[in-house]
C-alpha cells in the first residue's frame, strides 16, 4: 500500500513540474516603466511646474509678512499700531501655513489621482500584451528572484508611448 501511494505521489509531482515547466511567465520592471512613460513624465513637468507656482505665491506672502515684520521693529511706530501689526502678522502667519497645506494637499491628491489613472492604463496594457504573447503569468520584476523569465519591460513602455502619441493625436 506504501509503495502504491509512494508512487502515486511521485507521478503527481513529476505531473505538477511537467505542467509548470509549460508556463510562459513574464516579468514587468515598473520602476522602469513609470520612469520612461511619456505620460508620467508630463505628469512630473506638470506637477513640479503646479508646485512652482505655489511656491512663489507662498514666497510673496512670506515677503509680505517680513515687510510687515520690519515695520513693527521701527522705533518710531506707536504702540497701538505695533499691536495691530503683530496680530496682523500672527494672521498672516497662520494663513500661510493654511495656504501650505491646502497646496500640498491637492498636489498630492492630483498626483495621486492622476498615477492612478496611467497605473490602471499601464495595466490594462500588460493585460493586452500578456494575452498576444500568451502568457500564463506576468510579475513585477521586484516580486521575481529566480525563475525563467521573459523581460516584457521594454515592450510595454514602447506600447505605452506609442499608444500614447496616437491617443494625443486623436484628442487634437
Amino acid at each position: 500500500m506504501k509503495r502504491i501511494i509512494t508512487s502515486l505521489l511521485v507521478f503527481v509531482g513529476v505531473l505538477s513540474s511537467f505542467h509548470a515547466a509549460s508556463l510562459k511567465v513574464g516579468i514587468v520592471d515598473m520602476g522602469k516603466v513609470l520612469f520612461y512613460f511619456d505620460e508620467v513624465k508630463v505628469l512630473r513637468i506638470t506637477i513640479a511646474n503646479r508646485e512652482s507656482r505655489y511656491q512663489a505665491e507662498l514666497n510673496q506672502q512670506e515677503a509680505e509678512i517680513k515687510q510687515i515684520q520690519t515695520k513693527i521693529g521701527d522705533p518710531s511706530i506707536k504702540e497701538a499700531e505695533k499691536e495691530r501689526l503683530e496680530k496682523q502678522v500672527s494672521r498672516d502667519i497662520l494663513s500661510l501655513q493654511r495656504k501650505f497645506d491646502s497646496y500640498k494637499k491637492k498636489l498630492d491628491e492630483d498626483k495621486e489621482q492622476e498615477l492612478d489613472r496611467l497605473k490602471k492604463e499601464i495595466y490594462k496594457e500588460i493585460n493586452s500584451l500578456a494575452k498576444r504573447k500568451k502568457f500564463d503569468f506576468v510579475f513585477d520584476k521586484q516580486s521575481v528572484h529566480y525563475g525563467n523569465t521573459v523581460d516584457l519591460t521594454d515592450s510595454l513602455i514602447d506600447r505605452l508611448n506609442n499608444g500614447s502619441s496616437k491617443k494625443k493625436n486623436s484628442r487634437k
